[in-house]
């Protein structure tokens, strides 16, 4: 089967089986077989699976998106008003499919009609149950009008959302080598994010309203089922059911209740989160990762701006719990599910021992816990940390003996530059300093930073063996000693009044 084919087919069923079914005739009435009938709009629908494939691909105009929802809308009014079956109000999944095989689905190489099979049918009905209510056995007349109504908003959404299609859908190309290029590209971005986001709300607003909730394991079944009946095997079945152990634990830690099943008042959280975390993959994708030219300033605004919007993100969902934290406990439980679904990534207790210390000396709170409050900190000091990074930055070479200024005594002008980065530590190390939330009666152990930087160079092998982890172990000492003889103790402890 040709890609076309391909495409042309998931659609019609998806669009089938939202609500192409109505088969309720008078009481005792014998329906007229389909093929009889001429239902007005329906012809449209080829045509349609066209259009929302280019929107799909950002290369549709607004006409053929709102044209591809108005034929759907016309195909409806027109099955229920001419199509008629066994029962007064409401149709059967098996009734539904019988005219979908028969009116959308081309027939197999031997003639034969490419029947839906019951399991296919039951994940069907299911996603009817949450667009459109009722129950996921059979569909209602008012359900139908429910879905036509339903399909007048998302073409709206969809008109609204189409001039940004090449962006979420990762074939948009910015201009980031000029700076009024990439003001205007940047602008554009933000555009798409505020259209998306409107999206969501009005998305989860139509979901919730429907009082359905919906297993994270049938979206699985679902794919399964879908590509079983298409013959086709989807890199993305793969993808879900290899992730879905960690949405579900994610979800169950970051907003409580179930971790199976996404519950009636939950949508608009859901898909908000989702596309706002979303979002920060487009950008990272867009304007760290892509551009081989974009400036230091660019790129530190933009991984600033991701890193902030992660925090609100998680923050929001750690509200939504009724204690308003992510336990020590649960955090053991995401990293271990997330090393199943990620080999690449690798976890210790130690690791996390140190960063929790880390993290309390950035963000306050407890060791064992991470609040919404903390995560609130954090975002606001982001800002503050990127001002850190524009301090330091030129001069990183300096810092990490790269620097090639100062061979056989340097020049003037490198020795200036010297005194530059000198001036810069200093600068940094005070603003640090007012950065912490250390109680007078708390204390940082310095030999935590030597436990992490060793973890993560077991976990993480650099290139050639080499790292900064001997080169810290090594010189740990001189650094404890010279902190001894500023501060007159004999401890590798900093106290709060040291830290400036």
């Amino acid at each position: 089967m040709s890609s076309r084919a391909f495409i042309r087919r998931s659609i019609l069923v998806m669009l089938a089986s939202a609500g192409v079914l109505s088969c309720t005739p008078k009481v005792g009435e014998q329906a007229p077989p389909p093929k009889q009938q001429e239902f007005s709009g329906t012809a449209c629908l080829t045509e349609a699976t066209d259009y929302i494939e280019l929107f799909l691909k950002g290369e549709a105009r607004d006409h053929q998106v709102a044209a591809a929802w108005g034929c759907m809308s016309t195909a409806l009014q027109a099955f229920e008003k001419y199509v008629r079956g066994s029962s007064k109000d409401s149709y059967t999944a098996q009734e539904i499919s019988s005219f979908i095989e028969n009116e959308f689905i081309a027939r197999q190489p031997d003639g034969s009609i490419h029947a839906v099979p019951p399991s296919l049918q039951a994940e069907i009905m299911k996603l009817k149950k949450i667009v459109a209510g009722g129950n996921a056995d059979v569909i209602t007349r008012s359900e139908i009008r429910s879905l036509i109504t339903k399909f007048g908003h998302f073409k709206d959404i969809s008109v609204r959302l189409n001039p940004y299609m090449k962006v979420l859908v990762k074939k948009w190309k910015p201009d980031l080598t000029r700076e009024v290029s990439t003001s205007a590209d940047v602008e554009h971005f933000e555009n798409a994010n505020r259209v998306l986001q409107e999206a969501a709300l009005e998305l989860g607003a139509i979901f919730e309203a429907n009082q359905s909730s919906y297993r994270l394991d049938d979206i699985g079944v679902f794919l399964r089922e879908l590509s079983g009946y298409l013959g086709r095997d989807w890199d993305l079945t793969t993808v879900v059911n290899r992730f879905l152990p960690l949405a579900k634990k994610l979800k169950k830690s970051l907003t409580g209740g179930r971790e199976d099943e996404i519950l009636s008042t939950e949508w608009r959280l859901v898909i908000v989160t989702t596309l706002r975390t979303y979002v920060q993959y487009l950008r990272y994708h867009y304007f760290v990762e892509l551009p081989p030219n974009v400036g230091r300033e660019q790129r530190l605004t933009s991984i600033s701006r991701i890193v902030e919007e992660s925090f609100s993100i998680i923050e929001t969902l750690v509200r939504e719990k009724t204690d308003g934290a992510v336990s020590r406990q649960e955090i053991d439980e995401i990293a271990s599910v997330l090393t199943s679904a990620w080999p690449d990534f690798k976890f210790s207790k130690v690791m996390l021992d140190e960063i929790m210390k880390i993290k309390k000396l950035l963000f306050g709170g407890a060791t064992d816990r991470i609040a919404a409050s903390d995560f609130e900190l954090a975002r606001l000091k982001v800002s503050r940390i990127r001002d850190l990074i524009d301090i330091l930055a030129p001069y990183a070479g300096i810092y990490s003996g790269d620097w090639a200024g100062g061979k056989n005594g340097g020049t003037e002008a490198s020795r200036a530059e010297f005194d530059k980065a000198g001036a810069a530590l200093d600068r940094a190390a005070q603003e640090f300093g007012g950065l912490l939330e250390v109680g007078d009666k708390d204390a940082f152990d310095l030999k935590g930073i030597v436990v992490l930087v060793k973890e993560l160079s077991r976990l993480y092998p650099p290139e050639g063996g080499k790292g900064i982890a001997r080169t810290l172990e090594k010189y740990f000492p001189l650094l404890q000693s010279l902190k001894n003889m500023v501060y007159g103790d004999k401890d590798a402890l900093v106290r709060k009044a040291q830290w400036p």
